[in-house]
């Protein structure tokens, strides 16, 4: 495993393990690694892990990332000792396995001395899970035990019901004993305990180890029949995952809400039909009491079950599985159709015994999958997120008399803020730059598909329709064929012209651009010009274009709603006003201007994460540059 070891911060010598595929460095909490200082962006940086190579790539902070002195402008692979730099923050990269293990420390907090500390790390432990591990019991045990695969064969609806009476019409009853399987309250701990704790262990040493539910049922059934020689048929009916006991759903009818996930028989010809009888699961989860049944088929209470009868069951014992917080999570059955070899009421406390660490098994195992499966989630979540950084400008354009600044951050891992510099030298004879900005309704995994859609189809319209307005139209045609439901985007695209400071401004609904003049007034720009968001308009709408002219040093500023709606702790928002009054204080250059907004806006929301997407363009005419440069 890679390391980081600090060579200049706050704790000098650390060793930080990058455990995870993608470790993101910056300021923000959420960061794996936090450098608590005020130069270092929020998420400042990213090491990948792929193929065991590691690469670093900078994530469009103010101040940069630099490896080996060099500032770096995209990904760069990492080698064995080299030397990271992120403000005043330096690592040394450790490609090889560590000559000593330290356990990451927070020292985001203080150190024992009292010291500030500047670096934590974050990490989750992974367990790793082998194809062996899964495998399923196929063939039988000295030709009688066999197994059927844990599976998740629905339970049919069926028309068993339980007598309202206590007893049949004779008044008989072969429920010989219950237990409250909850709480386990008339077990006799002083009735043959050693078989109790005999079986308890066996139960706990068969699933030893197993983290995968569809191995511990199985372990579970195979026990239980060594503990119980007369049992003949045995199963788990769980509840599904997609329903909460006490949803209107659940409280209807308990049962259907089931579904067999593993079966056990000891006829290894017979194992793909095991009795199931509604009408004693249907008892034991109303009740919550686990039943013993001495002669089920002639029990007056259960007369009315057609499947009992049929099936010939005879000796039966039912137990809830029971959680700690008196939720059910399913049921445990076990049957015999042998008559002289019925189970007793020791059999049933036993059962129930045995019931607890059953429960806390499956518990952990189902808290393991969850783990699992929100472990793919975010590593496809990371993955998005490195795409969508993909379809954001790597650099600034290189436009004569031109000076450019940018920044963009998601409110989640990935999000719906869109823009991007597409130059276009065909629409008046001379080479125009479109600068398009967007926002897409909505937030996360939806609203960033349908960025990387308008990110596709934006590129292709200006290259295909003839002028601006007609490039808008055919987008707003798009998304409203698109069917998005009630989604819909905003969007501006800014056209500037090199070597002189005309322009031309196109805007479908979204916030308008500020020009800051040479005066030091503001210029809210197309008020009267702005037309509807895309995805909205009628396809026949007409989007209008107009032209805008600035003098050297004059600046315009686009930006999305995430920028005026930042909220601090008294939920008041950022606005528009304070974006205007900063504008209005000197005369700014577009880098230093966006760098300082984004502090405000930090400093403002006292880094509380945001409900929306950050993005911020900011484009001033510099006729005395040749370049913009950064």
């Amino acid at each position: 495993m890679a390391s980081l070891k600090v060579i200049k911060g706050p704790v000098v010598g650390q060793i930080v393990e990058l455990r995870e595929p993608r470790m993101i460095l910056g300021r923000h909490a959420t960061s794996q690694i936090v450098l608590d200082h005020q130069s270092v962006s929020r998420h400042h940086a990213q090491i990948l892990r792929e193929h065991g190579q590691y690469r670093v790539e900078d994530l469009r902070s103010l101040n940069g990332t630099h490896v080996n002195h060099e500032l770096i402008p995209g990904p760069r692979e990492l080698r064995d000792g080299d030397l990271l730099r992120i403000c005043d923050f330096v690592f040394e990269f450790q490609a090889g396995p560590l000559t000593r293990r330290m356990r990451p420390r927070d020292v985001g907090s203080r150190s024992a001395d009292g010291e500030p500390r500047g670096l934590s790390s974050f990490s989750n432990e992974s367990i790793d899970l082998t194809e062996s591990g899964r495998s399923k019991i196929a063939r039988s045990e000295s030709g009688r035990l066999s197994a059927k695969p844990a599976g998740r064969q629905t339970i049919p609806e069926t028309s068993d019901e339980l007598s309202a009476g206590v007893g049949g019409e004779d008044g008989s009853s072969s429920i010989i004993s219950t237990l409250d399987a909850a709480t386990g309250h008339g077990i006799r701990i002083n009735v043959r305990p050693e078989v109790k704790l005999k079986s308890i262990l066996e139960i706990a040493s068969a699933l030893g180890g197993m983290l995968d539910i569809e191995d511990v049922l199985p372990a579970v059934l195979r026990a239980l029949f060594r503990i119980f020689p007369q049992a003949e048929y045995g199963f788990f009916l769980l509840r599904n995952d997609d329903e909460a006991e006490g949803s209107p759903a659940w409280d209807h009818n308990p049962a259907e809400r089931l579904a067999i996930r593993a079966t056990w028989s000891r006829m290894g010809d017979q194992q793909e039909f095991v009795p199931v009888s509604m009408t004693i699961i249907n008892k034991a989860l109303e009740t919550g009491q686990a039943i013993l049944s001495a002669d089920a088929s002639e029990d007056g209470r259960f007369q009315r079950s057609e499947s009992l009868a049929s099936m010939k069951i005879r000796s039966v014992m039912c137990v809830p599985l029971m959680r700690s917080n008196a939720q059910t999570l399913g049921v445990i059955q076990l049957s015999t159709l042998d008559l002289m070899q019925p189970f007793g009421d020791e059999d049933l406390e036993l059962l129930v015994s045995v019931s607890k660490p059953v429960t806390l098994a499956l518990e952990n195992a189902a808290m393991h999958e969850a783990v699992v499966r929100q472990r793919e989630l975010d590593r496809e979540l990371q993955f998005a997120a490195q795409v969508q950084l993909g379809f954001l400008p790597s650099s600034k354009p290189t436009l004569r008399g031109w000076r450019f600044a940018d920044f963009y951050e998601a409110a989640r891992k990935v999000g719906g803020d869109y823009f991007d510099y597409i130059p276009q030298p065909l629409k008046s004879g001379c080479d125009e730059l479109a600068v398009a900005i967007a926002d897409v309704a909505g937030k996360g995994v939806p609203a960033a598909l349908l960025m990387a859609r308008l990110y596709a189809a934006t590129r292709y319209r200006v290259i295909a329709e003839a002028n601006w307005p007609d490039v808008m139209r055919a987008l707003n045609g798009e998304m409203s064929a698109g069917g998005l439901g009630h989604r819909f985007v905003t969007m501006l695209m800014v056209i500037i012209r090199p070597e002189s400071g005309t322009g031309k401004v196109v805007n479908a609904g979204h916030l308008l651009p500020l020009i800051r003049r040479k005066s030091g007034e503001v210029e809210l720009l197309g008020l009267k010009a702005s037309g509807m968001p895309l995805g909205l308009a009628p396809l026949e709408t007409i989007y209008n274009e107009l032209e805008f002219q600035l003098k050297p040093g004059e600046m315009i500023v686009i930006y999305t709603d995430g920028v005026t709606e930042a909220m601090n702790a008294e939920e008041e928002m950022f606005g528009r006003d304070r974006i205007v009054a900063m504008l209005k204080e000197q005369e700014w250059k577009a880098e230093e201007f966006v760098a300082t907004l984004v502090e405000r806006i930090e400093t403002f929301a006292d880094d509380r994460s945001q409900r929306d997407d950050l993005c911020i363009v900011a484009m001033q005419y510099a006729p005395e540059m040749t370049d913009t440069g950064v």
